[in-house]
């Protein structure tokens, strides 16, 4: 069995999901770095993960979902930059392009996770033109990417672009109706452009399509905002 056998299983999960940034420890790989990186948090797993990238051990796939599951633990520790200059080095190891063939679907799945986490992080740091040129690419190879979709319907609101947000947002929920974030992103886009019916309309889909329990009572007070029950 291939050594990376493990840890592709595990970074698939976890996923979604040049050598170690300077600054990080690059001591003696350990045998269960590669695990450790895909299955722990916090600055243990961050220093496994660069230890099993400097080791050299892994091909150029493996690698970069080595540097993807790195970059995942960096944004949470909030280091948007180190995650970003890992996502980009995992996109450029998977050739840069997103592929659109069957018999090229790991790495599809693979850069598609990349520029999608990239792009995110881009967002993050409020810097949407960069953000934007990520969106670009993943609806290129696939203009039914919802998570692409919803990902530039943010980055319009956020950018009071509400109108096209909409529009985002309204191709997102046709391709997934289920998709309760679609509806809470254009309601409070039609909240802010005055438009109440319809805010309250959406409100009420995304609490009938599952909101999460932590974001619940934002929706309801939301809602009583605009003088509306559940």
């Amino acid at each position: 069995m291939r050594r990376s056998t493990t840890v592709l299983a595990l970074l698939a999960c976890a996923a979604l999901l040049p050598g170690a940034p300077a600054g990080r420890s690059q001591t003696t790989a350990k045998p269960d770095d590669s695990r450790t990186c895909a299955t722990a948090s916090g600055p243990a797993a961050i220093a496994s993960c660069t230890r099993a990238i400097a080791a050299r051990r892994f091909a150029r796939g493996d690698l970069a979902l080595l540097h993807v599951r790195r970059a995942m633990l960096l944004r949470e520790a909030n280091d948007l930059d180190g995650a970003i200059a890992d996502l980009t080095a995992a996109i450029h190891l998977n050739g840069d392009a997103i592929p659109v063939s069957a018999d090229a679907f790991d790495l599809m799945i693979s850069q598609r996770n990349a520029y999608a986490l990239r792009g995110r992080t881009f967002a993050d740091k409020n810097d949407y033109d960069h953000a934007l040129a990520d969106v670009d690419m993943l609806l290129k190879a696939d203009a039914k990417d919802v998570r692409a979709l919803a990902l530039r319907a943010g980055i319009f609101a956020k950018q009071g672009a509400c109108e096209r947000a909409i529009a985002d947002f309204d191709a997102a929920i046709a391709i997934d109706p289920k998709a309760w974030d679609g509806y809470l992103g254009r309601a409070r886009c039609y909240a802010k452009l005055g438009e109440r019916d319809r805010a309250v309309a959406d409100y009420r889909l995304a609490l009938a399509g599952g909101v999460p329990d932590a974001i619940k009572p934002q929706v309801l007070s939301e809602l009583q905002k605009l003088g509306a029950a559940p």
